[in-house]
């Protein structure tokens, strides 16, 4: 996992299946809903419905620019999934969350 050094309140994971923008204020099972709520204020964006997995919880949020999956799983928090080739997209839910880069 890497942390970005320009946003100190998330990490990013890049895999085969998408990039995960892991929220690290957003730890817990408990914790989705306001990750949900946090999220969709500073994208401006309607609130989805979630879908209780197992072990896992997920919700797809619609975007002007593409789709992105809220997600909650035991092994990384509250996160932000994108395409893997979406890096753009990623950035632009990160900046929209924290603002500009500070450093």
């Amino acid at each position: 996992m890497a942390i970005n050094l320009n946003y100190p309140k998330t990490s990013e994971i890049k895999k085969p299946n998408g990039i995960f923008i892991v929220f690290n204020d957003y730890e817990k099972d408990d914790d989705f809903q306001d990750f949900i709520n946090f999220v969709v204020s500073k994208l401006d964006v309607d609130s989805p419905e979630s879908v209780q997995f197992p072990y896992s919880q997920a919700a797809v949020i619609d975007l002007p620019g593409g789709e992105i999956t809220a997600m909650f799983h035991d092994d990384t928090g509250c996160c932000v999934r994108v395409a893997p080739d979406e890096q753009a997209l990623a950035d632009l839910v990160v900046r929209a969350c924290y603002g500009e880069p500070s450093g």
